[in-house]
């Protein structure tokens, strides 16, 4: 609710005041709820992409570990998976936020439960099912840039800050007790990551709302992050043991190695051998894209075959750690089922990005944005992927994502929209509707 601005503290923008106004709860959330219900179809398939392109892979890569085992997908068939939402709350701008003033952005509250019959087939011997996924989280949704005419912002992005909470239902597991442990550890492990991959910060669901503005799918998608930040990580004390010296012998030394989590994103320290108060003096960096992310560590002891786990700690707001001000150093507990496992020491530092050309800087952030390729080969079509080399001493090499389905994007103008639905309201075919207007089908459809 807006109403024209008087003098006074109260949040303006434009030039509006911004009030709070009492909405039942069941009020807040039955639009989107309604949204996310036409949207069924769309989830669905998604759920199931999921299932046979990216968990499948996944599957069978780590069950090469296990030998003898390979994975099959015998069938998949999505029952339901329309999410719950709510409550919806509106979070309130900060100075040094990573939001500008006119963004709008909702924190809403995110449960999909997904009713499935998934069967997958072992070595064509063992049958494992998977019966239900449970994706327990608060979801974020930022709507930018801000726009004086309806939709009133450009585009909207989706993430979760940090991965959210995971769970599957296996059946099918009676003969395969004993490696029931590996085989739910790699299918959680996999379904985590192609989640991450998909909609945990960095990564994001976006969608272009005005093509005539400056922003792009690939600004939406892929945005600068608010800074980085520079985990300096000092070293451990009174770490677990988990090798023997000799093969008689009770666990006396380790070999630990940590890993640092912020949303999607992981670094990882080099490893110091034989040791349980370990000196790391090491620099990691950190993409900061919301200021809700919470960094957490695991630490892991390096072997030949599996790793062992060493503990794990707390996942710490990075708005807390950093407090008021911008160097803090700190010592944090890890635990190993529930029991010490030593601690961590380690300082953070806040770097903020400028389009400035630096004079001699040890680290850069570089984004490349490619605008057009106008001389591919005949026979050449989507998606692509750009690998980007740099040379200086070492060689650095990256290579990009595939790249967007743009037609999947593009909104179709208010004009288009309105024909369509004028013809096909005369029973026409999506066919009749492109040859009448020249749309693509996808978008008569």
């Amino acid at each position: 609710q807006a109403r024209p601005s008087a003098a006074g503290p109260a949040p303006c923008v434009d030039g509006y005041v911004l009030e709070h106004v009492d909405v039942p709860a069941a009020q807040q959330v039955a639009w989107l709820s309604d949204i996310l219900s036409r949207l069924f179809p769309r989830i669905q398939q998604h759920v199931e992409c999921l299932v046979v392109d990216s968990v499948q892979p996944m599957l069978e890569e780590e069950l090469a570990q296990l030998p003898g085992l390979s994975i099959h997908v015998a069938q998949v068939d999505i029952k339901e998976a329309i999410p719950q939402v709510g409550p919806i709350r509106v979070r309130p701008q900060k100075p040094g936020s990573c939001t500008l003033n006119h963004d709008i952005v909702l924190d809403v509250g995110f449960d999909l439960n997904a009713k499935m019959i998934v069967d997958l087939e072992l070595s064509s011997i063992f049958s494992l099912g998977i019966r239900s996924l449970v994706i327990k989280g608060e979801l974020t949704v930022l709507m930018r840039p801000a726009m004086h005419e309806p939709p009133f912002f450009g585009g909207i992005e989706m993430y979760f800050a940090d991965v959210p909470n995971i769970d599957i239902d296996f059946t099918g597991l009676a003969s395969l007790m004993n490696m029931f442990k590996d085989i739910r550890s790699i299918a959680m492990s996999s379904i985590t990551g192609a989640i991450c991959g998909a909609i945990v910060l960095p990564n994001r669901f976006a969608q272009d709302l005005c093509p005539e503005d400056a922003t792009d799918i690939t600004d939406l998608r892929y945005p600068d992050p608010h800074c980085i930040v520079r985990l300096c990580l000092l070293g451990g004390r009174k770490l677990l043991p988990k090798d023997r010296r000799f093969f008689f012998d009770s666990p006396s030394v380790s070999d630990p190695y940590l890993v640092a989590h912020l949303g999607a994103y992981t670094w990882k320290s080099k490893v110091v051998h034989k040791s349980l108060n370990p000196d790391w003096n090491e620099n990691g960096f950190l993409p900061l894209y919301d200021e809700k992310q919470h960094l957490s560590f695991h630490c892991f002891d390096k072997d030949d075959f599996k790793d062992d786990d060493m503990g794990v700690s707390e996942a710490y707001s990075i708005g807390e750690l950093f407090g008021a001000g911008a160097h803090h150093s700190h010592q944090i507990p890890l635990k190993l089922e529930h029991q010490d496992a030593g601690t961590i020491a380690f300082r953070l530092e806040r770097f903020q990005l400028t389009t400035d050309r630096p004079v001699d800087a040890r680290s850069l952030r570089v984004a490349v944005k490619i605008t057009e390729c106008p001389f591919l080969p005949p026979g050449f079509t989507s998606p692509f992927t750009v690998t980007v080399k740099f040379e200086r001493g070492s060689q650095t090499v990256v290579k990009s994502k595939h790249s967007l389905d743009l037609l999947a994007f593009k909104p179709i103008k208010e004009s288009t929209k309105r024909a369509v639905v004028k013809l096909s309201g005369y029973g026409m075919s999506a066919e009749q509707v492109e040859h009448s207007i020249g749309t693509h089908n996808a978008l008569a459809e």
